[in-house]
């Protein structure tokens, strides 16, 4: 089986995975399961970035960013009461409590160390991994955790899959115009189809009358697509950025021919904000 073929067919097992874990958080009536998913995969996300940026998993120097990553997720888990998608004044506060204390032990980490000076390069990396696989990433179990329904999530996280879908599947077959330097696997033809394919989603989730978040016309259904898929790019973009450089093609080898976990939702580190925010101004 050629490489093509097992990356068509582990997506066709994924998309099922997680269309049964979406089932099943709607049939028992919480967001138990696709949470947990969610948690774990942030936190893992973390572990591949701190393993390319430092050489080890986890160590003194990326632990606080560690904890950080399960403060920030834990709090977008927290049922904190919010109507909709609004933001709570009290949970605000515990995200710039946890921004605080990253920076803060980030550097606590390097200052008593007597290879301070090798180590001082690695505080940026510990807290960008941080605010990148926690507290942006939480943004996507809010939108899971606290929207009307289910399905609002399901629409999310497919929708904004559809530029990786799109982008692989057009690149591959008619792609020929590469023009990215940061990842120059990636053809200009893959970058439209996966903008065509989310517009055309959202446009078709909004007026389907299914998902009680999203209901308003045709025209802002597919201006959100849009602006969905250009934030999702962007985070993929970002993480190939990273990837070149530290030198790996992969973030992990969790699977084959996707690479880790970070490979994986690194479309949804900056759409999820871009959702959370944009929506109840689109509704």
């Amino acid at each position: 089986m050629g490489a093509k073929q097992i990356r068509y067919l582990l997506g066709v097992v994924l998309v099922l995975f997680v269309a049964g874990v979406l089932a099943l958080d709607a049939w028992l009536g919480q967001r138990l399961a696709g949470s947990a998913i969610l948690v774990v995969m942030g936190l893992v996300g973390y572990l591949e970035y701190s393993k390319m940026a430092t050489g080890r998993a986890l160590g003194l120097q990326s632990l606080p960013g560690f904890l950080a990553v399960a403060w920030f997720l834990g709090l977008a888990c927290w049922p904190w009461g919010t109507e909709g998608f609004k933001f709570g004044s009290g949970e605000q506060e515990l995200v710039i409590v946890g921004v605080f204390a990253l920076v803060l032990f980030s550097f606590l980490a390097v200052l008593f160390r007597s290879d301070f000076s090798e180590g001082a390069g690695k505080i940026a990396s510990t807290v960008l991994g941080a605010l990148l696989c926690g507290l942006f990433f939480s943004f996507m179990i809010r939108i899971y955790c606290r929207s009307e329904d289910v399905l609002t999530g399901a629409v999310f996280v497919f929708g904004v899959k559809l530029t990786d879908i799109g982008g692989y599947v057009a690149g591959s077959t008619i792609g020929r115009v590469k023009f990215l330097k940061v990842s120059p696997n990636k053809t200009l033809e893959g970058f439209l189809a996966g903008f065509v394919l989310v517009a055309a989603w959202f446009g078709l989730a909004a007026n389907s009358g299914y998902v009680a978040d999203l209901k308003f016309g045709w025209l802002p259904a597919i201006a959100l697509g849009i602006i969905l898929a250009f934030s999702a790019a962007i985070g993929d973009l970002s993480e190939s950025l990273i990837k070149r450089l530290y030198g790996v093609k992969d973030s992990g080898s969790l699977l084959p021919e996707f690479g880790g976990v970070l490979d994986i939702i690194d479309s949804f580190i900056f759409s999820g904000f871009v959702f959370w925010y944009l929506l109840p101004y689109w509704s």
